[in-house]
Formats: structure tokens, sequence, C-alpha cells
């Protein structure tokens, strides 16, 4: 049986880095994606850019809050027993 994951309302679903020079479509018009962007596609298939750096920071953010958590999981389990 295939699981089913609940997927927030804009929540990001797939990032693909820019390798060549993109016009794409979003909410606020047509943008254009330099290379080393990020085009960010939500859960309602909206697009979005980002550049590099932001992105690189906020994966930083999200790896370290992934690791927190798993700590926090851990220390969990281990007080139930």
């Amino acid at each position: 049986m295939k699981e089913k994951y609940y997927v927030p309302a804009n929540a990001i679903v797939e990032a693909k880095q820019v390798e060549v020079k993109t016009e794409v479509k979003t909410p606020n018009g047509v943008m254009t994606a330099n290379v080393g962007d990020w085009i960010l596609i939500d859960s309602n298939k909206k697009h979005s850019i980002i550049s590099n750096e932001i992105f690189q920071e906020l994966y930083y953010v999200a790896q370290v809050r992934a690791k927190e958590e798993n700590k926090f999981k851990k220390m969990l389990k281990m007080i139930k027993g």
C-alpha cells in the first residue's frame, strides 16, 4: 500500500537549479532566472525564483532544524523507554 503524505498549501515540493538563463512564469508575471538561481515549485504548481545565496542559507537552516528534531525524537524515545 502506498503511503500518503499531507502536503501543506504552498509547501515547496521541488527545487531546480538553473543551468541556462531561463524565463519563468510566476504569480508576479514572467521573470528571468539567471544561471545558478533556483526555481521553486510549490504544491499548487506555482513557480518562484530565488538566488543561490538565499537557497543555500535556507537549506542550511533546514538541515540544522532537521538534526535538532532528530535529537529531540531520540531523547523522547529514551525517556519513554
